[in-house]
Formats: C-alpha cells, sequence, structure tokens
C-alpha cells in the first residue's frame, strides 16, 4: 500500500485529483491490510500527498487504528481539526470509537480513562438526542454509519462496563440492529 500512496504525487504534479469516496476507499482498503498507520501518515501529510481526509474517512480510521497503539488513535483524532471535520465531541461515531478505544483493556491507562470519562457526557447528549434515529437508516451510506455507530456503542458499553461495573448506556438508548427503511 506504501508504494501505492507513493505515487500520489505524482497524480498531483499531473493535475490529477481525487474523487469525492477516495479517501473513504482509502482508508477502507488500509484497514483491510492491516496498515492503517499509512493511511494515518498519509492524511498526516497533505503538503506531499493532497489527499483531503473526510468525515466518513475519519471515522473508519478511528476505527481501523482501535488495535494499534493509542498513541496513532490520538494523533489521528487531531486530525479532526487540521481538516477542519466536526469535533468529535460532536460526533458520535467517532466519540464512541474513541471511548471505546480509550477504555479497551488493550490500551486502558490512567490517561486514556481520562479521555473516555471526558467524552461519556457528550456522548451521552448525542445517544439521548439521537437514539431513535439509529434504529432505522435511510441510505446505504446512513445505514453503514449507523451499523458503525451502535456497534461503537455496543462495545463501548461492554468495556465499560467491565471497567466501571456497569454500563453507561441505557440498552434502550443502544439499538441492537439498525435496518434500511424501505420506499415506497
Amino acid at each position: 500500500m506504501q508504494r501505492v500512496v507513493e505515487m500520489f504525487p505524482k497524480f498531483k504534479e499531473g493535475k490529477g485529483e481525487f474523487s469525492g469516496g477516495f479517501a473513504e476507499a482509502f482508508t477502507r482498503r488500509c484497514g483491510e491490510l492491516d496498515c492503517s498507520s499509512v493511511a494515518l501518515s498519509t492524511f498526516g501529510n497533505f503538503a506531499k500527498y493532497n489527499l483531503p481526509l473526510t468525515l466518513p474517512a475519519a471515522r473508519l480510521l478511528l476505527e481501523s487504528l482501535g488495535s494499534q497503539p493509542t498513541s496513532q488513535t490520538l494523533l489521528a483524532t487531531s486530525l479532526f481539526q487540521v481538516y477542519k471535520l466536526t469535533p468529535i465531541t460532536h460526533d458520535l461515531p467517532s466519540a464512541a470509537l474513541l471511548a471505546a478505544t480509550c477504555y479497551d483493556p488493550k490500551h486502558r491507562t490512567e490517561d486514556t480513562l481520562k479521555i473516555a470519562e471526558a467524552l461519556m457526557p457528550h456522548i451521552q447528549k448525542m445517544l439521548e438526542a439521537q437514539s431513535t434515529e439509529l434504529v432505522n437508516a435511510n441510505t446505504a451510506e446512513d445505514l453503514k454509519v449507523k451499523k458503525l455507530t451502535t456497534m461503537a456503542l455496543r462495545r463501548l458499553n461492554f468495556l465499560a462496563k467491565q471497567q466501571n461495573g456497569e454500563a453507561p448506556f441505557a440498552a434502550e438508548l443502544v439499538p441492537s440492529k439498525v435496518e434500511l427503511q424501505k420506499t415506497i
């Protein structure tokens, strides 16, 4: 994958532009190939690679970095501000993914627990506002986001319960299933 990325500057020099969904497809593929650090370094060097990070790609990056050292996940979160994306504290999927990573026993430290605990009130507020919206999706793209969100919330509930003895979010707020609504 790194060899592919090294072609990006030449693509840029040739006046090429990446299509709207390229960042997401690139991030997904890096995750599938277990080389999310390549995606992180690519988005972290816009001057060289000219590949802008989008919110869907940023969410996928957070998800795929969950098995990597926490420092990489935290570095990815700094890109939200660099690319002027919705702040993590205002984006339920991103906040849930980050908090779950911070609670994960493989990454759990005093500092990561502080980060997770700081996110919990924001997640609770967003979840209360959006919980009924998480059950149904109107488009395939919406379905992907809502499935990612509910998966992250269920994982967060499980890991937080392991750490604190109780799940932070009521079961009825975290749907077990998301369905695509049929249009007539």
